[in-house]
């Protein structure tokens, strides 16, 4: 009996605490709101000031696209090397196409063109390529 008193006694002041606290945060949000009323901004001066309206970003330059590097034909070499053995069984190019100087270097390898003609057929595929990038 005596702890149910003492539990009592002890909710009792907790709920007189937190309506205590309710009305403070009710009182201080009512007069933040008061302030905001029309007449009392009039009398801070708010409605005299004037808006300045930002000026717009201005816009930035696109960045230029970085040169692509020119490769030896020992860089060349390596890279199609390279391809070649990370990627022997790719034959149809379900993961879209390798690099023009790649496809030149594997048919300059495999003794289909000459080494003057690789380099045409690599202009080539850089131009269809930015063909159907455009």
């Amino acid at each position: 009996m005596r702890r149910c008193r003492a539990w009592a006694a002890s909710t009792a002041r907790q709920s007189d605490t937190a309506l205590r606290s309710l009305l403070r945060i009710q009182v201080t949000r009512e007069k933040q709101l008061a302030k905001l009323h029309p007449a009392a901004m009039e009398r801070a001066g708010w409605w005299f000031r004037e808006a300045v309206v930002p000026a717009p970003a201005p816009e930035l330059a696109p960045e230029p696209e970085p040169a692509e590097l020119e490769l030896t034909e020992a860089q060349l070499d390596c890279e199609v090397e390279l391809y070649a053995a990370m990627y022997p069984d790719r034959a149809d190019l379900d993961f879209g196409p390798p690099e023009p100087h790649i496809v030149a270097g594997l048919l300059r390898r495999a003794g289909v063109l000459p080494r003057g003609a690789a380099s045409r057929l690599e202009t080539r595929l850089v131009q269809r390529r930015a063909e159907t990038s455009a």
